[in-house]
Formats: C-alpha cells, sequence, structure tokens
C-alpha cells in the first residue's frame, strides 16, 4: 500500500487501502514508505487566514453519567459517541447512543489497565483506534496504540480483545493527546502536545510482534490536545484549549485558524453528524459536548 505522506503528491488513496490497511492482522504495513519524508515546518509553510470564531455553537448532549469526569478524547461511530476517561481509568470506552448524554454501553479493550489513555480515532468502516499515549512526565520508553474489531453490539457492558500495538519515539519521550487516522489510506500518525510546539509523527508500520519507531514529519501548533481529519481527508484540524487549526495534508501546511467556544479544559474533537460540523468535548462532570460549523 503506497503512502500519501511521503510529500510526493501522489493521488489520493481509495476505500480499497483502508480495507487492506485493517484486514492486517497482528503485523501490517501501514504505509508502506521506504524512506522517511521531510520534516515539514507549519509555521513557515504558508500564509495563515484567521478568523473570528466557528459558527452554529450549540450543545449536542451534556454528559449524564457521574462515571465521566475527564472526558479526555471524542469520536463518534454513527450515531454512537464514544469518550475515554483521562489516566487513571482501566481499557473502557464509554459509548452514548443519541443526543442525551447518557451512558448506553461500555465497550472494555484490554485486561491490563493502560498507561494514560489521551485519544481516538475512528476509521469510515468504524473501526476504533485508542491512544494510550500520554505522558506528563515524559518518561516513557514506549507508547501504545490499540485496533478494537468491529463493534456489534453498542448497549450494555461489551468485552472485545484489541489488537495491542507498541510504538517508540525517534528522539526523546513526549506527551501527546492526538491520535490521526488519515481516512483514504488509513495512515496513522500521533500529535504531540509540548509547549514549545507540537510535532506530527507518523506510524511507519503495524507490527504487534516489535516496538516499531515513529517518524516525524511535520511541526504544528503547541499545546493540541485532540484532532481529526476532515471528511475529505484534505485537511486535518488540531484543537488546543481555545483555538482550532486547518493543516493541508499531506503536507501540514497551516490554512486557517478559529476561535473555539470557551471550554474549561477543551480535550476532545471530532467529525459531527452533518457535513462541515464538528463536536468538542471538555473535561469535568455533567460537561456539554459541542457543535459547531467551521468552513476551511
Amino acid at each position: 500500500m503506497t503512502s500519501r505522506h511521503g510529500f510526493s503528491g501522489r493521488r489520493r488513496h481509495g476505500a480499497a487501502a483502508v480495507v487492506a490497511l485493517l484486514v492486517l492482522g497482528g503485523c501490517g504495513t501501514a504505509t508502506g514508505r521506504t524512506s522517511s519524508p521531510p520534516v515539514t515546518s507549519a509555521a513557515t509553510s504558508a500564509t495563515v487566514v484567521s478568523v473570528g470564531g466557528v459558527t452554529d455553537v450549540s450543545t449536542y448532549a451534556t454528559w449524564a453519567d457521574p462515571r465521566i469526569t475527564e472526558s479526555s478524547s471524542l469520536t463518534r461511530v454513527g450515531d454512537h459517541l464514544i469518550t475515554v476517561n483521562d489516566s487513571g481509568d482501566p481499557a473502557v470506552l464509554y459509548v452514548s447512543t443519541g443526543t442525551s448524554g447518557q451512558i448506553t454501553g461500555t465497550i472494555t479493550y484490554a485486561d491490563a489497565a493502560p498507561d494514560d489513555v489521551e485519544a481516538l480515532a475512528t476509521s469510515p468502516d468504524g473501526t476504533i483506534w485508542v491512544g494510550d499515549i500520554g505522558d506528563n512526565a515524559r518518561a516513557r520508553s514506549t507508547i501504545v496504540i490499540y485496533r478494537l474489531p468491529p463493534i456489534t453490539q453498542w448497549d450494555g457492558d461489551t468485552t472485545v480483545t484489541a489488537q495491542r500495538y507498541e510504538f517508540a519515539y525517534p528522539d526523546d519521550a513526549h506527551d501527546a493527546e492526538t491520535l490521526l487516522v488519515q481516512p483514504d489510506s488509513g495512515d496513522l500518525f500521533v500529535v504531540t502536545k509540548d509547549a514549545s510546539g507540537g510535532v506530527v509523527y507518523a506510524v511507519p508500520t503495524l507490527d504487534a510482534t516489535r516496538t516499531v519507531t515513529l517518524e516525524k514529519v511535520a511541526q504544528v501548533a503547541a499545546t493540541v490536545t485532540d484532532g481529526v481529519f476532515d471528511a475529505s481527508g484534505e485537511h486535518v484540524l488540531l484543537r488546543t484549549y481555545g483555538e482550532v487549526t486547518a493543516y493541508g495534508y499531506p503536507g501540514f501546511q497551516q490554512v486557517a485558524t478559529a476561535t473555539l467556544p470557551a471550554e474549561p479544559k477543551g480535550e476532545g474533537l471530532t467529525l459531527g453528524p452533518d457535513a462541515g460540523t464538528y463536536l468538542t468535548a471538555t473535561e469535568g462532570a455533567g460537561t456539554p459536548v459541542l457543535r459547531w460549523r467551521w468552513s476551511v
């Protein structure tokens, strides 16, 4: 499978590429690249258009379950909204079907408790990826990404066995809260939360038998708390606590930035139910999930 993040202007992959990635077993190639792409700096690669803020802001749902106290990431499969608490929770995802904010199901995906789950992502076919990538102390030698099998039961308590992949950074340890899945190629990216400026690392291959070294591909904004590809796969949206920035893909050049609605500690971002809409979430009990619109 050919990679898009080689920065060579190759044409976009079809949906078959996604399927090819996801049917890989314990060992598989996520990108098929034979050489590392150049590292690009978003700060110098394009002129940034700044806009006042997003539009059509409304409350999509409000968490109504006492177990949701630190919603640290957000993803959506159909009308199922999925979140995870910050570090300290077992390997459990919380599912809220519809817009009630009630937890209608849980998904346990591993026996052992993760270190610090901070990120969720979803492939177009509904495959859920879990990023155990948080590292506030910058002390972890490896990070972990889980790939869940197809979910057939969303209500009630479900247990599945996820495939576990282990990765190491090519430089130092980093704190990270963002996991991205490119919707056409299936390529995976981890975005760090460094205060001096975030870094995008590509997953070069999926191999459950060894620790795979990530590849540095771009520099982005500081303090990124979550992100998602837009529906076209041509832009990446990365959020901080107060702003959202769009980057072109595959070059990760900055395109535009906007002010987000005020949130106590915003750490979730995913695609909304309608074209051009997005959902954001924040830590805290009984907090709202906001819906808004932004055209890049």
